[in-house]
C-alpha cells in the first residue's frame, strides 16, 4: 500500500513548513525540497509500499540507512543549535528510538531526509524539472555505488508522484 500522492505532497509541504518555522530556517520547505522527497519516496518505496529495506537496512519511506542517520545527528544537527533545537522541541533531548522512528514515524523521517539534502552545499533542482531532480538524487542519496539510475527515478516520479 502506498500514499495517495496528493495527500503525501501536502503532507511534505506541511511538515517542512512547520520544521522550516521551528528551526527559523527559511529555505527547509522550498518547492524544490517537496519534490525532490516525493522523488525520493516515489524511487525508494514508490511512496511508501516499503518501510524497511527488503535486503538492506535502509528504513522508512525515504529508505535512509542507518549509518547515514547517524552521520546526519553527530556531524551535522549537533553543530546547527536552530535544528537541534526544533529536534527538540519536537522529540524531547533523550529516548529517541530512531529505529522506531525512522520505521513508523513519517514526521521524522521526512525531517530528516530534508535534512540529508540540506547537508548538500550544490543548490536544489527547480521543482519543475524532474530530470535534474532525479540526477541530484543519484548523486547525492543514491551515490555512484547504488543501483538506482536517474532514468528509474524519474519512470517511478512520474508513475508514483502523479497518481
Amino acid at each position: 500500500m502506498s500514499f495517495a500522492p496528493k495527500q503525501l505532497r501536502a503532507f511534505i509541504q506541511d511538515v517542512l513548513n512547520l520544521f522550516g518555522q521551528k528551526a527559523n530556517s527559511s529555505s527547509f520547505d522550498s518547492d524544490s525540497a517537496v519534490e525532490l522527497l516525493m522523488l525520493t519516496a516515489a524511487q525508494e518505496t514508490h511512496l511508501g509500499k516499503y518501510i524497511k529495506q527488503v535486503r538492506g537496512p535502509a528504513l522508512g519511506i525515504y529508505q535512509m540507512e542507518p549509518n547515514t542517520h547517524d552521520d546526519i545527528w553527530m556531524n551535522y544537527i549537533c553543530y546547527r543549535q536552530n535544528i537541534l533545537d526544533a529536534m527538540n522541541d519536537l522529540y524531547g533531548v533523550s529516548g529517541i528510538e530512531w529505529r522506531l522512528r525512522m520505521r513508523g514515524d513519517l514526521i521524522y523521517q521526512t525531517i530528516m531526509s530534508r535534512i540529508f539534502y540540506m547537508r548538500i552545499p550544490a543548490a536544489l533542482p527547480a521543482k519543475d524539472e524532474p530530470m535534474s531532480l532525479a540526477h541530484y538524487w543519484k548523486k547525492y542519496y543514491n551515490t555512484k555505488y547504488g543501483k538506482g539510475t536517474p532514468e528509474e527515478a524519474y519512470k517511478n516520479y512520474n508513475r508514483f508522484a502523479f497518481k
